[in-house]
């Protein structure tokens, strides 16, 4: 229909707030018009090669890098879901030993990052 945004064919939102979503929103999420995730405008122009003064992001990384604050509910289940790669609860065991981030309300970026 005229004038309605596309419908994404797959939730993207993880399992569980997906699920929350589907009981909450009236049907599917519509896909996102202002975000250039496949097209990245902070990553240099594949076969280009920029100025030595140019801040771009590594185009493998993008600013797909943010460490977010994490609650400890979502804490508990990454540590205890045995589907998700061994990479995942490794990087959780790894943020939990690293000093100054774990709160009795979850886990927070570093201070250095």
């Amino acid at each position: 229909m005229k004038g309605q945004l596309p419908v994404l064919s797959v939730n993207p939102l993880p399992p569980l707030y997906g699920a929350w979503m589907n009981q909450l929103l009236a049907g599917p999420i519509p896909s996102e018009t202002k975000a250039t995730c496949d097209d990245c405008a902070m990553a240099a122009a594949p076969g280009t090669q920029p100025s030595p003064t140019a801040r771009f992001f590594d185009p493998v990384l993008k600013c797909c890098t943010y460490m977010p604050t994490l609650p400890n509910f979502l804490v508990g289940r990454i540590l205890s879901d045995f589907d998700l790669p061994a990479k995942a609860a490794m990087g959780m065991q790894s943020r939990l030993q690293t000093s100054g981030t774990v709160t009795p309300l979850g886990v927070t970026m570093s201070p250095t990052y």
